[in-house]
């Protein structure tokens, strides 16, 4: 049985259809010419036949490419040939594992096959592969392309080759690759928010670190301003020391200088306890083996002191409690068995069930002044754990329906009140009750500023609240 998942049709008007393989599906490609259906045409043993089908596309001169989660093939008449020993050969990274994101054709038939390698380690670099006939031309990062990527979708137009990816949109020039959207001074997607005051807050994007202040955006990154460098997590420590985490490593700015720590690799995400410890993820992989370390500086700078691996594996999500504990939350998007919530007690690691299982998707902890710790859920559920018991929040609490997105937000006030981002627009808990303050507002990063300026993420980019505006 063929699952269809992608689907294209040829100059001569027949229907090429790809499918997802494994349980009870095939896999593989299928065509039909008008009066019947074939599948794996050319051999049964076809190098797609057994499958996911990601991408197909057919070439001026009528062969059929296709992508798959194995790698790139051609079918040309009845002959398959396997492309993906000669892409890696070009690239030094295979296309297999990841996916073939894409394949376009430009109008001189020369092909071009675009994917994402090191997606398990978190790297997420794009690739992009042109072959005119005879040789293949390999571009990555140091042609301009960036990392921190969950896609890579080439076209060619009139105008030049682009290929869209999470930082942006990037356009073939010359022998490089520019980015054309968003501008070096404009946020990209927004993975994390960190409010300051109502005239000031950071965004870590998919194109860098960027700062809010004097009524603008500008780029303020630790990796520089040539450098594509996702950010992914921000924090500020009691001593106004702000803290990033993302494909730079780990840095630190204390008054205009970024410093990006040596050491470890580290990614995101990152906390600051009250005591202005900073708490962040080592990126070891596989993505099982992430340890927790706490910062501690020392005559010779910042150094690393482990605490071991969280017992949810993969880490997306840190806070520090007032009481010094440290959360850990695993949305287990890299590795689907590694989801929950533990924390770390100074001494040991302990899983923490605060729905009653321990494979739950955890989407962020935020760790509120009066010891409170509110944690939310994939399934649409907030919890709050007051020190000695949790209280889950749903709908039957006039709590909206939750967005479906990888960033799954919630921020709390200087006043308390809980702020999350939901379908109906931004919902906020004053203690009692639910209510959506301001509709049509939110589904991405929120943040409170000092202040009690709310900034979040929504339709029309980063958008600025006051509470004073919010009904009830």
């Amino acid at each position: 049985m063929l699952f269809a998942t992608f689907v294209t049709v040829d100059a001569a008007g027949r229907v090429w259809a790809g499918g997802t393989y494994g349980g009870f599906a095939s896999g593989g490609v299928a065509v039909y010419d008008g009066a019947r259906w074939t599948t794996n045409p050319g051999s049964a043993d076809a190098p797609a036949s057994r499958s996911s089908i990601r991408f197909i596309a057919v070439a001026p001169d009528g062969a059929t490419w296709v992508g798959t989660d194995g790698g790139v093939a051609r079918l040309d008449g009845a002959t398959w040939t396997d492309l993906t020993p000669e892409i890696t050969a070009a690239t030094g990274a295979s296309p297999a594992g990841s996916g073939v994101a894409s394949i376009a054709f430009g109008a001189d038939g020369a092909a071009w096959v675009a994917y994402v390698s090191d997606l398990e380690s978190g790297a997420m670099t794009v690739h992009v592969a042109r072959f005119d006939g005879r040789a293949w031309t390999a571009y990555g990062p140091p042609d301009g392309l960036p990392t921190g990527s969950y896609a890579a979708w080439v076209t060619t137009t009139a105008k030049g080759v682009y290929v869209a990816t999470s930082p942006g949109l990037y356009r073939l020039e010359g022998d490089r690759w520019q980015q054309v959207w968003p501008t070096t001074e404009e946020p990209g997607l927004v993975r994390h928010l960190l409010a300051v005051s109502r005239d000031e807050a950071w965004a870590a994007t998919d194109t860098g670190v960027f700062r809010y202040r004097d009524g603008a955006w500008k780029r303020d990154d630790p990796s520089g301003p040539d450098t594509v460098g996702a950010g992914s997590a921000l924090a500020h420590a009691p001593d106004g020391t702000l803290w990033a985490a993302g494909y730079f490593g780990v840095a630190v700015r204390n008054g205009a200088q970024w410093t990006v720590l040596p050491g470890p690799e580290y990614g995101g995400p990152i906390a600051v306890g009250r005591d202005g410890t900073p708490w962040v993820v080592e990126s070891h992989y596989p993505a099982e083996q992430l340890q927790v370390d706490a910062l501690t500086l020392t005559g010779g700078g910042w150094s690393p002191r482990s605490v071991g691996q969280s017992p949810t594996g993969w880490v997306s999500s840190l806070a520090v409690a007032r009481d010094g504990t440290v959360w850990a939350g695993s949305d287990g998007f890299f590795a689907g068995k590694t989801r929950g919530l533990a924390r770390y007690d100074g001494q040991r690691w302990e899983r923490v069930r605060p729905l009653g299982a321990v494979d739950v998707a955890v989407t962020d902890i935020e760790a509120a002044a009066n010891g409170d710790v509110w944690v939310r859920f994939d399934s649409g559920k907030v919890a709050r754990f007051d020190g000695t018991g949790w209280t889950l929040f749903g709908a039957d609490d006039g709590l909206p329906t939750l967005p479906d997105t990888l960033i799954a937000d919630l921020a709390i006030g200087p006043d308390g009140t809980v702020w999350v981002p939901t379908q109906d627009g931004l919902a906020r808990f004053d203690g009692e009750r639910w209510t959506v303050s301001h509709r049509g507002v939110g589904f991405g990063p929120v943040s409170v500023a000092s202040d009690g300026t709310v900034w979040v993420t929504g339709p029309s980019g980063i958008q600025r609240i006051s509470t004073a505006d919010a009904p009830g």
